[in-house]
């Protein structure tokens, strides 16, 4: 892995946009839920919501993958996360929330499958190792980057929920106007 080529920088700087984003809504929500007076076990229903997602994600959404491809699916699972943060604003609901973080759930699943068998598709065997330890870091220290924007404003804020919609949406930027894709469409 001497040099990444311009799709795999292209999909790095999406997976950065993409987990900041999730690392400002995991702790967002947890205050948002503290703040409307949803009690503890509420907020553990909301948070099994998105694991939850998750698993069904894993489950179902290597389908749609296989028929769309790889920036077709990256597209609409993070454009349906861009829709659904904004959601929460909208209606304060224990209901409505575990339903809102189960789709967020499924849809960070895909995003994961899209771009973890892209970076798999995208180097050679002796190369793996080290452009998924530059993911993992990437990953890890967006997530904490999206944290940070916690103190940009309020929790009661739209704002927040607002900055982590446009996050989801600018993460499709750098895929879709890359010129060069490395994983079979």
């Amino acid at each position: 892995m001497s040099r990444l080529n311009a799709s795999t920088i292209s999909l790095l700087i999406s997976v950065m946009l993409v987990w900041a984003a999730n690392g400002l809504c995991f702790t967002l929500l947890a205050l948002r839920m503290s703040i409307e007076g949803f009690d503890t076990t509420d907020i553990g229903l909301v948070t099994t919501g998105y694991f939850f997602g998750q698993l069904l994600g894993a489950i179902f959404f290597g389908k749609i993958i296989e028929r769309v491809g790889h920036v077709r699916a990256f597209a609409a699972f993070a454009s349906l996360l861009s829709a659904s943060v904004i959601g929460y604003v909208f209606y304060i609901d224990l209901l409505f929330w575990i339903c809102i973080r189960l789709v967020h759930g499924m849809c960070v699943a895909g995003l994961l499958m899209v771009v973890e068998s892209w970076l798999n598709g995208s180097v050679s065997n002796n190369g793996r190792g080290r452009l998924l330890a530059l993911y993992t870091i990437i990953q890890s220290l967006s997530m904490s980057m999206g944290q940070q924007l916690l103190n940009l404003e309020e929790p009661t804020s739209f704002i927040l929920f607002a900055i982590a919609s446009i996050c989801f949406s600018l993460a499709l930027l750098p895929l879709v106007l890359s010129r060069s894709v490395t994983v079979a469409e």
